[in-house]
């Protein structure tokens, strides 16, 4: 037999053999706390290797820092894990660590979420190459301050094999960015639904003066105007409380506003939690009055909860809530609109539980866990996995 015959009979016995072995898929991501990627995060790992998947997450920071909760997470529920710590720039030593674990698990699929991982692992290819398929969350927009870091992630994500938007306003701004229409696609995110219990029962055994908010403290979400909404409320003489769940930079000037409006006994800070569930299965309304997103994960989990919701119009939102049919979209530059969408909800329990019915069918029909996993096995095959 010829050398040639010989090598395309080792061919064909690889391909079959990766055929009846399973997917073998590293997950990578640099996380900063349990925020919407990470929350995305523990919903599909468990669901992929529930489906016979061999997945590996890289946390690429350390155990014991916040941004290694994902990784600690994921480990108690079974998932392998690796730490390997990069800073802002990445070095030769932690690059070469990355490599020689990307090596040792041999993956079929490296699947990259967020610039520092897209930039980690554009970089590990220049030693180790693999296919790759970059999850992208938000429109360049969102980071102005960061253009270095955007240039960089559009740089490779220009190289990688695959590069999925989580909306259709990220995949807009990703064909702006120069990514090849050919490579790109849009997989709505997922989450497992958690609320069953309590999202049947709507808004009927709620506090229909609650409002929540949930996110990171810091300007692009907004929250200042959701305080200063909840007070003209109060001024007007309307019930109403607002929740506020999560940290960060912005939240001693929040409570300094809270102070200065007034409104002490009606917003109440609860800080970084990692579990946001009891807070939206106990309020009516979920506000979003966000200047710029992605396809928020606290979104879809207020939807899940049955909340009332109030969002603004931006981003991957529209593609997630119809506007006067799964919630109320406002427009973050017009300030009137948010206190007034409020109002509407607070005053019209109809409306308040026609839109929470609605919003928690969609979810159900398009946000559950399960169809954004099948979305990504076929992605993972189309580029071929088997052949890795």
């Amino acid at each position: 037999m010829s050398d040639a015959h010989q090598a395309l009979g080792l061919e064909y016995r690889r391909r079959v053999q990766a055929l009846s072995e399973p997917m073998r898929v590293v997950v990578v991501n640099q996380s900063g706390g349990l925020y919407g990627i990470e929350r995305m995060l523990l919903a599909l790992l468990p669901a992929l290797q529930d489906r016979g998947v061999r997945v590996t997450f890289l946390a690429l920071c350390r155990a014991e820092d916040e941004g290694g909760a994902l990784g600690r997470l994921l480990r108690e529920r079974g998932i392998p894990v690796h730490f390997v710590p990069i800073s802002r720039f990445v070095g030769l030593a932690p690059l070469r660590r990355m490599v020689a674990t990307l090596r040792a698990c041999d993956p079929q699929v490296i699947h990259v979420h967020g610039y520092k991982a897209a930039t980690a692992i554009g970089l590990a290819r220049l030693f180790w190459r693999r296919p790759v398929l970059a999850t992208v969350h938000s429109e360049s927009v969102s980071s102005t301050d960061m253009r270095a870091a955007m240039l960089a992630e559009t740089t490779f994500c220009k190289r990688f094999e695959r590069v999925i938007a989580v909306s259709q306003g990220v995949a807009r701004d990703l064909e702006q960015r120069g990514i090849p229409s050919d490579r790109l696609a849009i997989i709505q995110n997922g989450i497992v639904d958690r609320f069953a219990p309590c999202a049947a029962d709507l808004l009927s055994a709620r506090d229909p003066t609650r409002i929540v908010v949930v996110g990171r403290l810091v300007a692009v979400k907004r929250f200042a105007a959701a305080i200063q909404s909840v007070a003209a409320l109060v001024r007007q003489g309307r019930r109403c409380t607002l929740q506020i769940v999560g940290d960060g930079p912005l939240r001693p000037e929040l409570e300094r506003l809270v102070k200065e409006l007034g409104v002490s006994d009606q917003v109440r800070f609860a800080g970084f939690v990692d579990d946001v569930t009891p807070f939206l299965a106990e309020a009516s309304i979920f506000a979003m009055p966000s200047a710029t997103e992605g396809a928020p994960i606290a979104l879809i989990e207020a939807m899940a909860a049955g909340c009332a919701i109030v969002a603004s119009r931006v981003g991957g939102i529209p593609d997630i809530v119809r506007d006067e049919v799964d919630g109320l979209l406002i427009e973050p530059a017009h300030e009137g609109d948010l206190p007034r969408a409020l109002e509407r909800l607070l005053v019209d329990e109809s409306l308040r539980h026609r839109l929470a019915a609605s919003a928690r069918r969609r979810f159900l029909e398009e946000f559950e866990v399960q169809r954004m996993t099948a979305r990504y096995l076929e992605a993972y095959t189309a580029m071929g996995a088997g052949d890795a």
